[in-house]
């Protein structure tokens, strides 16, 4: 199979990055209009997404996934169990180790956000051509697929 050259790259990124703009523009904002009463930030949000696809994690694994201190990061998920977004236990081999998971909250959360994103690809698929919709149909599952499979093999080498 042929690799794609540099400058079909440069393409593909730049076409990429219109359509997430245009898509985080509309998708953000209607986001934070149906999410106005939930105050949440965008690392929290980043943490329930984690939380959501890895699983149960401790709050040192976040603090390294995200980039944060885990005085930072445990300041975050004390707000996000108070919020009743994420669930806290102590973990059964060590008490004073905490271990945290994605709650009622935070499912219900994304499941709102996701649907705006959602909404506002949607809405720019309304500008496509039958058969450019088809086109486009078939790349989101063909990229849909290489997610589960990087997931898979990310996940896979890195559970906590």
């Amino acid at each position: 199979m042929k690799q794609p050259s540099e400058s079909e790259d440069n393409l593909l990124a730049m076409n990429l990055g219109l359509m997430r703009r245009a898509m985080l523009r509309d998708g953000l904002l209607a986001s934070l209009s149906a999410t106005a009463d939930t105050d949440i930030s965008m690392p929290q949000v980043v943490v329930l997404f984690l939380l959501d696809d890895m699983g149960e994690q401790s709050a040192t694994a976040l603090a390294e996934r995200t980039g944060r201190s885990v005085s930072a990061m445990s300041r975050l998920l004390d707000q996000m169990v108070r919020k009743g977004m994420i669930q806290r236990r102590e973990d059964e081999h060590d008490r004073r180790f905490k271990r945290f998971a994605i709650g009622d909250g935070g499912r219900a959360f994304l499941a709102a956000f996701e649907k705006q994103r959602a909404d506002a690809q949607l809405a720019l698929m309304n500008y496509l051509s039958p058969s450019e919709r088809v086109e486009v149909r078939r790349g989101m599952a063909l990229l849909a697929e290489a997610a589960t499979r990087r997931k898979a093999q990310v996940h896979g080498a890195s559970n906590d």
